[in-house]
């Protein structure tokens, strides 16, 4: 009876940390899309990230995810959905309380 468990487990772990790898991807394409000025690209990306995060329940890849989505509006001259995104990442990174996100807000 505790293999089938201990095999659940084992699945929605790795399943897990799959998606948080696939998250992270995203977020390194994001960042490869912006060094080309390719902002529409960077968005797209970035709202996939997110959309994963939101389903894994990770405040701080979505709050990573809230940055980059936050940066490519910026670079787009998309100034106040910017802000917008920016706020929803500095909510996350106080309820966090996650330094190094902050600064990542911030810059």
């Amino acid at each position: 009876m505790k293999k089938p468990l201990t095999y659940i487990l084992f699945f929605i772990l790795f399943s897990s940390f799959g998606q948080q790898s696939q998250v992270e991807e995203l977020l390194s394409r994001h960042n490869e899309y912006m060094e080309k000025s390719d902002f529409d690209s960077a968005l797209s990306v970035s709202k996939k990230s997110l959309q994963i995060a939101q389903q894994l329940d990770n405040e701080l890849l979505q709050a990573k995810s809230f940055i980059a989505i936050a940066n490519a509006h910026f670079k787009k001259g998309e100034i106040t959905q910017a802000e917008s995104i920016g706020q929803q990442a500095l909510s996350i990174a106080k309820k966090l309380k996650d330094p190094t996100l902050f600064m990542e807000v911030y810059l």
